[in-house]
């Protein structure tokens, strides 16, 4: 049977194994008592031939209790052999062949206890050495690195039953099940952790991210105003926050913090990008395209950022800017869609309409569902004096 099987058998046969294990002590408390009183010795080896059949059965049921029946069987078998050598002593022949017949048949019941039971250290199946916090805590950065998340939890796991205190295995269990996406367990890990040591701004951070990816904003927010007390001078959690308060529409406070961002690491495109982005919403267009322009300076093969100038260039009126940005980003990802739509709005801003028809076509083969492109190519058809399908209008077809 697979060792499943026997488990499940070990499970429901309990009660019988204990009731066999009581009927065994039983007989041998009886056959110490024939021992004692019965004179004739074949009674004795009765019972002795009983009980060892008896162990044979409790033992092939794996039934409990083996230490305790190996106690009393050395015991036993001290009592005979000293019984034995008295009788050798005094020459009694029979006595000693009796003696020595229990001695036998003792020594056999234990070591089938031995066998089976694997009850002392040279008969014991190896167990693998205990495994300290500190190592299941490795074991776990192993898997983490490799990105085996839920292996690596479950390294974390042991490490924290094993050391509840440690403070770093309660992070890193938080961080292995943020990689499983596992936020609420993540934040569990990371409160633990900081229950146990609040001075660590590195899983405040952390704790602030899992926050956000569940919409829990305020608290993200909570978390980083936390770990910039205690390092203030850390550029990454200043634009976190930056991004987290554009989220919530305050803009202002935003931008502040992205200034702060940028004032540390003045070299970093995405905190220009995003500065860029709460200006747009704040209206201050000017200050917006000039973070932009400094983002691109940074990192000039960025589509996204050329776009997003593009875009801001288009909404101030700049039509041929524009164009020029749409055509970078195109040049960069020929097959985005978008960037086709955006290039046809802006040549319609020029009022270059076969132009504009051209990119919005382009655009559509790209994505043929794109209902904005759709619209825009009817809109510039119009303007070019064609119907829907390409086609002059008919004579009786209104023009307005």
């Amino acid at each position: 049977m697979t060792r499943l099987e026997v488990s499940n058998v070990m499970a429901r046969t309990r009660a019988l194994r204990v009731a066999l294990s009581i009927a065994m002590f039983i007989l041998m408390a009886f056959s110490a008592v024939g021992m004692a009183l019965w004179r004739d010795p074949l009674d004795r080896l009765a019972l002795w031939i009983a009980l060892f059949i008896l162990g044979g059965v409790v033992v092939a049921w794996q039934a409990l209790w083996f230490e305790f029946s190996s106690v009393v069987l050395v015991f036993t078998i001290g009592a005979l052999t000293v019984g034995f050598a008295w009788n050798t002593w005094t020459r009694n022949v029979t006595w000693s062949a009796i003696y020595l017949a229990y001695d036998f048949i003792s020594v056999l019941v234990l070591w089938l206890l031995w066998d089976r039971g694997k009850l002392f250290s040279w008969k014991r199946v190896r167990r693998a050495p205990k495994v300290d916090a500190e190592e299941w805590l490795q074991r776990g950065l192993a898997f983490a690195n490799r990105g085996q998340f839920a292996e690596a939890r479950r390294a974390f796991s042991e490490a924290v039953a094993l050391e509840p205190e440690n403070a770093e295995a309660w992070y890193q269990k938080g961080l292995a099940a943020f990689g499983l996406g596992d936020f609420l367990d993540a934040i569990d890990g990371y409160d633990r952790s900081i229950a146990l040591n609040p001075e660590d701004p590195a899983v405040w951070g952390s704790r602030s991210l899992a926050f956000s990816k569940i919409g829990a904003t305020t608290e993200a927010i909570a978390s980083l105003d936390r770990a910039l007390e205690l390092r203030p001078e850390h550029a990454g959690s200043w634009a976190a926050r930056g991004g987290l308060l554009h989220a919530l529409s305050r803009y202002g406070e935003a931008v502040a913090s992205f200034d702060r961002a940028i004032k540390l690491t003045d070299t970093d495109a995405d905190f220009w990008t995003a500065k860029a982005d709460s200006l747009r919403k704040l209206g201050r267009h000017d200050e917006a395209l000039a973070s932009y322009e400094r983002a691109i300076e940074l990192r000039p093969k960025s589509v996204d950022v050329w776009s997003m100038k593009a875009g801001l260039l288009r909404d101030l009126g700049r039509f041929g800017d524009a164009v020029a940005c749409y055509d970078v980003a195109i040049g960069l990802v020929p097959q985005n869609p978008d960037f086709w739509r955006g290039k046809g709005l802006a040549l319609k801003g020029l009022g270059q309409y076969a132009e504009a028809l051209a990119a919005f076509e382009k655009g559509l083969e790209l994505n043929p569902a794109d209902q904005a492109a759709l619209a825009e190519k009817a809109s510039v058809l119009a303007k070019l004096g064609r119907g829907p399908s390409g086609a002059p209008p008919s004579a009786g077809a209104t023009t307005g």
